[in-house]
């Protein structure tokens, strides 16, 4: 093979590669707003980062986490406890207790699990918690809770 072949042949495949990059970018599809609306939602997650979302807290898998946008969630361990993940936590045990709360109420954060705000309220199926203002919680029937 002569140099001019070789150079040629290397040329080709940096195209190649370059174009499939971009063919990739720009084929791409992106997501229209109720599709982005609906991989956020706190109550749908993609079972074990698969791709399959399953809806409700009692017919997902019991431990979810925070990935990308959207929630994603895994079955316990042998041990029958979550991964031991940051950020993760047991949505089935937080149901109605004490064990995870939602900062300042927005799902689009992740879950608090330890060293959160100590003004909780009780959102019926979750916790949300917020910060003290002048040394009190900010609104009336929050109560203090340390996790």
């Amino acid at each position: 093979m002569t140099q001019s072949t070789s150079f040629m042949f290397k040329t080709i495949a940096v195209a190649v590669v370059l174009l499939s990059l971009l063919c990739g970018s720009v084929l791409a599809h992106p997501l229209s707003p109720a599709e982005v609306e609906k991989r956020q939602d706190p109550n749908r997650c993609n079972r074990g980062n698969s791709g399959n979302f399953c809806e409700g807290v009692s017919n997902c898998p019991p431990c979810w986490i925070k990935n990308d946008g959207r929630y994603d969630c895994y079955d316990y361990t042998p041990e029958g406890k979550c991964p031991d993940w940051d950020g993760i936590w047991d949505r089935r045990a937080s149901q109605g207790d004490k064990t995870s709360c939602w900062p300042g109420n927005q799902g689009s954060v992740r879950p608090c699990t330890k060293n959160c705000a100590p003004c909780w309220k009780n959102e019926g199926t979750y916790y949300s918690c917020f910060d003290m203002v002048g040394g009190k919680c900010p609104w009336p029937g929050m109560e203090v809770v340390h996790i």
